[in-house]
């Protein structure tokens, strides 16, 4: 599916800059094996070791949310 993304953008005019760029889209995606052993060491026990990181992107995210409305 990802490597049809650039074929069907490309039947709608974009050029090749655009879809360069795009393909940053997957760099989090290729990056997730080295975040991921970083992310899951980190934790509260309050929480555990699974609850802990979505506290932490909900309440990063209400951030971007209040700011930018």
């Amino acid at each position: 599916m990802a490597a049809s993304i650039p074929l069907i953008i490309q039947t709608f005019g974009a050029s090749w800059s655009q879809q360069a760029i795009f393909t940053f889209a997957f760099w989090p995606f290729g990056l997730k094996l080295i975040w991921a052993p970083i992310v899951d060491s980190l934790y509260l026990k309050r929480f555990g070791r699974r609850k802990t990181w979505p506290y932490g992107v909900e309440i990063d995210l209400a951030g971007v949310f209040l700011q930018t409305s």
